[in-house]
């Protein structure tokens, strides 16, 4: 189920710059730039996780990135985060690869089209 436009939807279209998905257990918010789709955050509640939340928006995300020619979607993990792990653990999960690595930070990444690397 997709909300409307909320008020946090509409703070990250026009804050941000930023597109948002949501429903009431989770969201995502992303940009598209240069062939490339970029997660900027994705949160699921903590009491609604390990329920295919997760899975469900990247799949969305995957066919949003189709639609715009995209041919990879990309985010950070950021190490300093409590959460660290287990968001490691559910993106490699739901096919993402590591690229590169910077301080505390993490590029993951997934082919959308082709056979593509990176970093």
């Amino acid at each position: 189920m997709k909300l409307g436009d909320t008020l946090y939807s509409k703070y990250i279209k026009s804050r941000e710059n930023a597109d948002i998905l949501e429903d009431e257990h989770s969201f995502v918010t992303y940009k598209i730039s240069n062939g490339e789709l970029i997660v900027l955050n994705l949160f699921v509640d903590k009491e609604a996780r390990k329920n295919g939340f997760c899975r469900s928006l990247i799949v969305q995300l995957e066919d949003i990135a189709r639609e715009n020619s995209c041919k990879l979607m990309t985010g950070n993990i950021h190490l300093i985060d409590p959460g660290a792990n287990e968001t490691m653990q559910a993106a490699l999960k739901i096919g993402f690869k590591l690229g590169t690595a910077n301080q505390n930070t993490i590029l993951i990444y997934k082919n959308i089209s082709g056979d593509l690397s990176y970093g």
